[in-house]
């Protein structure tokens, strides 16, 4: 088997895991709206990020001495973009393999 074959079968495999891990968290969360009793609040993962980020910033410089430019930002992607951003690197690595 040659390595293309053997990445676009790892691909391909992991590619399964990540639908059925998208499968089971949509069961889980349908579970959890239907259950009354589910108390626990999940936040909006875009505001945790910017709560964090500042802290993140500030290690990095302390760790580092590195200085954060005030450009950079942490961008949560939707599903779909996810995807799409994943199918860009994958079809870039398959066209450096090929040369």
């Amino acid at each position: 088997m040659s390595e293309t074959d053997e990445f676009a079968e790892a691909l391909l495999a992991q590619l399964s895991v990540e639908i059925n891990e998208e499968k089971e968290i949509a069961s889980l969360s349908k579970k959890i709206k239907e259950d009354n009793e589910f108390k626990v609040e999940f936040g909006d993962t875009e505001e945790i990020a910017q709560t964090l980020f500042p802290d993140l910033v500030q290690r990095v410089n302390d760790y580092m001495g590195l200085s954060v430019s005030p450009d950079l930002s942490i961008v949560g992607l939707e599903l779909e973009e996810l995807r799409d951003l994943k199918e860009r690197r994958f079809s870039r690595q398959m066209l450096h393999d090929s040369l």
